[in-house]
């Protein structure tokens, strides 16, 4: 895609929106690192540490008097102080001992109130995304995600057995090993694009559609027009007997198309899902967020 922005005169510039949607991910990744930070520093507060004491102490030795002391000496002394302030915390683990249960009381009170330092943040790990409206903020920074396929985000997981695929390979062959995968990177999957490094490309993803049907042939034109770079047409297909006719309708017909299967069960979904089972399509970049839903 970058050899094709740089040596071609693409109008559909890839590239020119680079910076609109990435600083703002940047900057909300940026926010998050330094709310942690500072979720660090209440911990170390409650066991009554202060992160600026050393940068204080260092300050105080490089001063008059302190600064006419020999430097070996000054070392000494700096390491003496650190290793005094640390040294109620080695009683941390003893019970019945007023500073160890101070400390541990301070600590339960940060944790009752929501604080501490998390471990996972699912909204910006995988729930974030380059359209405006995707902006996260502070109020919950471990709050969970909800899965949706939506324009700036990234294709959630939905376990899928490829039934179909024609990868266009040399001798002929095509891939109907129904092997389980998820629909998440799908393209790069069904290229194994691991083993074979090709250019990647972007992936029509479409949803319970007729592909005979003048709905699916007027999404397919209008990708034709709108995509300037490679595209692999993928269906998705619930029933497992349709997808399997599709299948064969494919393999007589030496399409390129793959063929999924959603192997879910629809009647257990949760209502984040919902998106996923009306008939529609998604055009998907190559690193796996939507371009567009039609």
């Amino acid at each position: 895609i970058l050899d094709d922005e740089i040596h071609t005169n693409n109008t559909y510039s890839t590239l020119k929106n680079y910076e609109t949607e990435r600083r703002p991910i940047a900057s909300q990744n940026a926010a998050l690192s330094v709310r942690n930070y500072n979720r660090t520093l209440d911990i170390a507060k409650a066991c009554y540490l202060n992160a600026d004491h050393p940068t204080l102490l260092k300050s105080v030795m490089e001063k008059v008097p302190m600064n006419l002391i020999p430097l070996p000496i000054r070392q000494q002394t700096f390491d003496t102080a650190v290793k005094t302030a640390m040294m109620p915390l080695s009683n941390l683990a003893s019970r019945g001992n007023f500073y160890s249960d101070k400390i541990s009381s301070n600590i339960q009170r940060i944790l009752d109130s929501g604080g501490g330092l998390p471990l996972l943040f699912p909204r910006y790990e995988v729930g974030f995304g380059y359209d405006s409206s995707s902006s996260l903020d502070d109020k919950d920074d471990t709050a969970g995600f909800t899965p949706q396929i939506k324009i700036g985000c990234r294709v959630p997981h939905i376990p899928v057995k490829i039934v179909f695929s024609n990868k266009n390979s040399t001798d002929g062959t095509s891939d109907t090993s129904s092997s389980l995968t998820s629909l998440t990177d799908i393209e790069s999957q069904i290229q194994a694009r691991w083993n074979k490094p090709k250019s990647p490309c972007y992936s029509l993803v479409m949803f319970e559609l007729d592909m005979f049907s003048k709905r699916a042939k007027e999404i397919q034109n209008r990708v034709r027009r709108e995509c300037n770079f490679p595209c692999k047409i993928i269906e998705v297909y619930s029933d497992f007997e349709k997808a399997k006719a599709r299948s064969n309708d494919l393999e007589s017909q030496c399409e390129e198309n793959t063929i999924l299967h959603d192997i879910r069960d629809l009647s257990l979904t949760t209502d984040g899902f919902e998106s996923f089972n009306r008939c529609y399509a998604a055009l998907v970049r190559p690193d796996g967020h939507v371009e567009n839903i039609y």
